[in-house]
């Protein structure tokens, strides 16, 4: 399946670019999430009179709808973030690290990873997260030594004080640490895993930590000894959080980030979907043009 469909363009956006695009920016709409909001938000950016308007809106269906090609300008992020950023409105707001795992954000954090990585793969950006000083370095570099990678609009607003931006989205509550694993996932290398069943060690020990707090009936017999075994395998299996491997046999950026998920529900009690999020008007973004 494509990771974004083409919907027309919106009310207000720059036809082309000054220079290069440098990095995939993420935000928030500060508005509903849902299967249906990626499309409320473009039809938003239609008729909105704000100037407000983004690359791409991603929500928990899927796929991601792009309403500016990568090659014009959205009014995202102020002058700097807009001359040199590819925008994603991720539709829903800021929320916990749980809320962000429940079963609703994690679906559009899925999307938005899937699109996140075939951007990077477009136009040869790095897969790691930016700095704020490597967000400014992206634009004052000297050519040829500019970053290139994956930010926020918090990180633009640090970045560039001298726009006078305000935004703080994706905030500090994101799950950076779940979300990049996923980006690396969608296609990635086999190399990219990061232990197989037979290897030992602090990593297959951490593993086996997350799968306890998943579930401490898991594990039963030889618990977290750094080993990894059939039990591991079996148990990697029996939360469903197996990637391409559905025998538990390897353990890589998706299992990584599936554990947290359930780490996540089981001090929830599951996951609440939906009803925690302040709602604004359907499709309505928090990245205006003043900011």
């Amino acid at each position: 399946m494509a990771t974004s469909i083409w919907v027309g363009y919106p009310r207000s956006y720059t036809a082309g670019r000054s220079r290069p695009a440098q990095f995939v920016t993420l935000h928030y709409t500060a508005g509903s999430e849902g299967p249906t909001s990626a499309e409320n938000g473009a039809q938003y950016d239609k008729v909105r009179t704000d100037g407000t308007s983004t690359h791409y809106f991603t929500d928990s269906q899927g796929p991601a709808l792009q309403e500016v090609p990568d090659g014009d300008r959205s009014h995202a992020a102020l002058y700097h973030g807009n001359q040199i950023g590819i925008h994603i409105e991720i539709c829903g707001t800021r929320q916990t690290r749980a809320q962000w795992l429940d079963p609703v954000s994690l679906a559009t954090l899925t999307t938005t990873a899937a699109l996140t990585r075939e951007i990077c793969i477009r136009h040869g950006f790095a897969m790691r997260r930016l700095s704020t000083a490597e967000t400014r370095a992206a634009y004052f570099n000297a050519p040829g030594s500019r970053p290139t990678g994956i930010n926020d609009h918090n990180a633009i607003t640090l970045a560039f004080p001298e726009d006078g931006g305000t935004h703080t989205d994706v905030g500090p509550e994101f799950p950076w640490d779940v979300f990049m694993p996923m980006v690396l996932e969608q296609g990635a290398d086999p190399m990219t895993m990061l232990c197989k069943r037979g290897d030992k060690g602090d990593v297959v020990a951490a593993m086996q930590s997350l799968i306890k707090k998943a579930d401490p009936a898991l594990l039963p017999q030889f618990g977290i000894d750094g080993d990894y075994g059939q039990e591991c395998a079996t148990a990697l299996v029996t939360l469903g959080v197996t990637g391409g491997d559905a025998t538990g046999n390897t353990y890589g950026p998706w299992e990584y980030a599936g554990l947290f998920v359930k780490v996540a529900q089981a001090n929830t009690g599951g996951g609440s979907v939906g009803a925690h999020h302040h709602v604004t008007a359907p499709g309505t973004t928090g990245s205006a043009v003043p900011d």
